[in-house]
């Protein structure tokens, strides 16, 4: 089993390599803001919960994130590479814990690199896609509405 954690700032390719890194390795890709969006898609109490920090432009607390985070990795049977994950002290307390970890990557890029991505970013409403008007254009035929620029 290989455990990789992926940190970094947001815009700086966590995602992008960690999907990478999951596909190479044949091993599940574990993206921490996925894991809140859809149980805030649930319409849990949980759920609702998530989704009032969401919209207020605020994180999920803490115990929700670690309790969605620890229930996935041990689904994770042949390991994972995490995205986003540990956010802050008490994230990275419960995760030293409760995880081994094999590798940490922490990708580190210039700050005004970091902003150009991240004002390139864009997002269909519709299905959530995430796309970066820099590397990944959309085809027209495969999205819904228009795109929106991702906060």
């Amino acid at each position: 089993m290989v455990r990789i954690v992926v940190l970094g700032k947001p815009g700086a390719g966590k995602s992008t390599h960690a999907k990478i890194l999951a596909k190479k390795l044949k091993i599940k890709y574990i993206e921490a803001g996925d894991l809140l969006r859809k149980e805030a898609k649930k319409g849990t109490k949980i759920g609702k919960l998530i989704k009032e920090k969401i919209d207020k432009g605020e994180y999920a607390p803490d115990w929700i994130t670690n309790k969605l985070v620890l229930k996935e990795a041990k689904k994770a049977k042949k390991g994972f590479v995490l995205s986003g994950y540990p956010r802050d002290e008490e994230q990275a307390e419960f995760f030293v814990k409760n995880f081994k970890v094999d590798l940490i990557l922490d990708i580190d890029v210039d700050d005004e690199v970091i902003v150009k991505r991240l004002s390139s970013r864009r997002v269909c409403p519709k299905c959530g896609r995430i796309y970066n008007l820099l590397f990944e254009k959309p085809k027209k035929d495969m999205i819904d509405q228009e795109l929106l620029e991702k906060d």
